[in-house]
C-alpha cells in the first residue's frame, strides 16, 4: 500500500517545513518585482543657496517562510528628505543642512509563540515596522590647493514604530 504525501507528512509538527524528520520540502511565491519611484527637486539661488526636497521609495524581496509555511512579504521603505546647500559663488566650499523621516515595514522579529519552531530556533514573522528620523548638518572647505577639511554631524531617532513587543510581553504573563 502507498502513502500518500499528506499522510508523510503527519509525522512532524511542522509538515510543510523544509527542515522536517520526513523529508517533506515546502515551495513558495516570492513577490520580487514592484514599481518604486524617486522624485527630487532643487532650485540654485543666485546667492549659492540651493533649497532642495527629496522623496524615494524602496523594495526588497525576502526570502524564507515563517512558521507554517507562510511566504515572507518583501520589505518596503519610504524616505523624505527637506534641506538646503549653500556654495557661495567661486568657491569650493559649502555647508548642508537636511532633515529626514525613513521608514520601513514588514520588519522581521522573532514570533511571540515560543512553541513556533523553525529549523534549529524560533520563527519569525513579520509586523515590524522601524522608523529613523533625524537631521545632519555637513561643511566642506579647500584650505589651499592640497588641503581640505570635511565636518559632519549627525543626529538619529530610530525606532521600533510598530513591533509585536507588546504580544512578547503579554505572552510571557500568561500561566
Amino acid at each position: 500500500m502507498r502513502k500518500s504525501a499528506a499522510n508523510k507528512n503527519h509525522s512532524h509538527p511542522c509538515p510543510i517545513c523544509a527542515h522536517g524528520r520526513s523529508g517533506a520540502k515546502s515551495k513558495s511565491s516570492l513577490d520580487s518585482r514592484a514599481f518604486t519611484g524617486r522624485v527630487g527637486g532643487v532650485y540654485l539661488f543666485d546667492n549659492g543657496l540651493a533649497p532642495y526636497a527629496s522623496y524615494a521609495e524602496s523594495f526588497n524581496p525576502q526570502s524564507g517562510t515563517g512558521y507554517g509555511g507562510s511566504v515572507f512579504k518583501p520589505n518596503e521603505g519610504k524616505q523624505y528628505e527637506i534641506g538646503i546647500k549653500d556654495q557661495p559663488p567661486d568657491s569650493d566650499s559649502f555647508i548642508t543642512a537636511a532633515i529626514f523621516d525613513l521608514r520601513q515595514s514588514n520588519v522581521p522579529a522573532m514570533d511571540p509563540d515560543p512553541s513556533h519552531l523553525c529549523g534549529n530556533g524560533r520563527c519569525s514573522i513579520q509586523d515590524g515596522e522601524q522608523q529613523s528620523r533625524g537631521f545632519e548638518l555637513e561643511g566642506k572647505a579647500s584650505l589651499n590647493d592640497n588641503l581640505g577639511i570635511t565636518a559632519a554631524y549627525a543626529y538619529l531617532d530610530n525606532r521600533a514604530s510598530k513591533s509585536n513587543s507588546t504580544v512578547q510581553a503579554s505572552a510571557a504573563y500568561q500561566w
